[in-house]
């Protein structure tokens, strides 16, 4: 959910350090827009700073291009050169499309392999049987890279496929790599599923171990609108680590607001 504080920068930081293969063909980071595709669903825009500058100067201007540019770009030797190609495939009409990105999934390159991805919580509502099937094999590949398989768990959430809450809670278990545990709860409290709340509370006591899986466990409860999560978010509005705190409060606000809605609007 939301990543807050420039202490947290520094973890992603590290994580950068680490994989530095894994980066959008503009040179960004993948895991910094891993946050901010799921941050900027749960936060107003105004909230989100620096991430929103990040990822929006870059397509502002960018032309329309033609299917044969797209066509060239895919079949580049570049990789930077095919993710750019796999971005530009929003601007073309399904089938076309949605069967192109399925192709593009096995590329030997992971930052393209992650365009793919990510772009079918934007296309993938074309054919959801298929984009589940292949979404799941992505999370469920142990040898794919975190940010690809994360990137797979926050597709499925975007779609609202509730029917892989099974999934997620497995993919949370079994994977010891903190950004794909991150990103699996942030799909749960998309999929705003009751049943997901006894992880989201095991995932909330991860504190100093796992603080950013901790932080999205907190938007998530906030998410699901249970009241059960009301004494589990409120004492942490007094953290002395003030984006738990922050995330808190905007968790709470949420919950009771979901609370008060009428029966049929929740």
């Amino acid at each position: 959910m939301f990543v807050a504080g420039y202490c947290r920068w520094q973890r992603w930081a590290r994580w950068d350090r680490a994989r530095p293969s894994l980066r959008t063909p503009e040179g960004r980071s993948t895991v910094r827009l891993l946050a901010y595709r799921v941050a900027r669903r749960t936060r107003p825009a105004s909230s989100l700073g620096p991430l929103i500058a990040m990822n929006d100067s870059a397509s502002e201007s960018e032309p329309i291009p033609g299917a044969d540019e797209i066509a060239v770009r895919l079949q580049s030797e570049s990789p930077g050169e095919r993710a750019r190609g796999v971005h530009l495939l929003r601007y073309l009409e399904d089938p076309d499309r949605f069967n192109t990105l399925m192709n593009m999934l096995e590329d030997v390159d992971s930052q393209v392999r992650y365009a793919a991805v990510t772009l079918f919580a934007t296309v993938g509502g074309y054919d959801r049987q298929r984009t589940k099937e292949a979404m799941l094999q992505v999370l469920r590949n142990e040898q794919e890279e975190a940010t690809v398989r994360a990137g797979a768990s926050d597709t499925l959430g975007a779609l609202r496929m509730h029917e892989v809450l099974p999934d997620l809670e497995d993919a949370f278990r079994n994977s010891k790599d903190w950004v794909v545990r991150f990103s699996v709860i942030a799909a749960l409290g998309e999929l705003g599923a009751r049943e997901a709340f006894p992880l989201l509370e095991e995932a909330l006591q991860l504190g100093a171990e796992e603080p950013l899986v901790q932080l999205a466990a907190i938007g998530a409860l906030g998410d699901l609108g249970d009241p059960r999560a009301l004494p589990l978010l409120e004492p942490l509005l007094q953290s002395k680590d003030r984006s738990v705190a922050e995330r808190a409060q905007i968790a709470l606000d949420i919950l009771k607001t979901k609370l008060d809605a009428p029966p049929d609007s929740k």
